[in-house]
């Protein structure tokens, strides 16, 4: 199982190209991708999660190489930045409506919305009208949206923003727990558990993959430094380099 990337091309309009034949393979496995802001993270994932079309290249995953047909969108899951509300929804018909997007009966829909919620903890809300969600829940809740149609490949664009350490660590037991078949990439600026979270790193930056191999080796251009935090950070500007 592989998601890839060939000689991707994008630019947003009126701006130079972000993407210039961006070559990059995201393969069964726990993936984070850095880099600075405007490095095109988002729109990677983006462009992954087939909500927006690449001006030139292809991206398939195995032999599903149409990002915007419903065989390959039921088989991709994508959790944005920022989590939309459906007005007048409950929390579990949010979940429920994420599923059915995707291809999903509403019957199973249902069943699944329910273990991702659990797996979120956010059964005890619900009933909740997903507009009355904390910012944190807001971000579990979007995390369910991703976690519900069982993919093949879920991209996650910063779920530990607006989390707190407690919720921060379920989320990464929840990410642990994902069979090893899945790939899994992503995208973050918390960089203090990337030894234990993921098995490989994405360096992106200006566009163009500056660093692409596991993350022991990723941390070993840490130049010295101790804490785990400042590993990640000096490997992180050796990449830049």
């Amino acid at each position: 199982m592989a998601l890839s990337v060939r000689d991707c091309c994008f630019a947003y309009r009126r701006r130079p190209p972000l993407f210039s034949n961006l070559d990059v393979v995201f393969e069964a496995g726990r993936t984070v991708l850095l880099g600075p802001n405007g490095a095109g993270k988002s729109t990677l994932l983006a462009l992954c999660g087939g909500v927006m079309k690449p001006g030139g290249g292809t991206i398939a995953l195995n032999e599903e190489s149409r990002t915007t047909s419903p065989k390959y969108r039921a088989r991709v899951a994508w959790l944005p930045q920022t989590v939309s509300v459906f007005p007048g929804l409950t929390v579990r018909e949010q979940v429920v409506y994420y599923g059915w997007l995707k291809g999903m009966p509403v019957a199973a829909a249902k069943i699944r919305a329910d273990d991702a919620l659990e797996l979120v903890r956010l059964t005890s809300s619900s009933s909740k009208k997903a507009r009355e969600l904390s910012g944190g829940q807001l971000r579990r809740l979007g995390i369910a949206g991703a976690l519900v149609q069982n993919a093949d490949a879920i991209l996650l664009d910063e779920p530990f923003a607006g989390l707190d350490p407690t919720q921060r660590d379920s989320l990464s037991n929840i990410l642990l727990a994902l069979p090893g078949e899945t790939i899994l990439v992503v995208s973050t600026h918390q960089i203090e558990d990337l030894s234990s979270l993921y098995t490989r790193t994405v360096v992106l930056d200006s566009g163009t993959v500056r660093f692409d191999g596991t993350t022991d080796k990723f941390l070993q251009s840490g130049h010295g430094a101790v804490d785990p935090a400042r590993v990640a950070y000096a490997s992180f500007v050796g990449a830049e380099e």
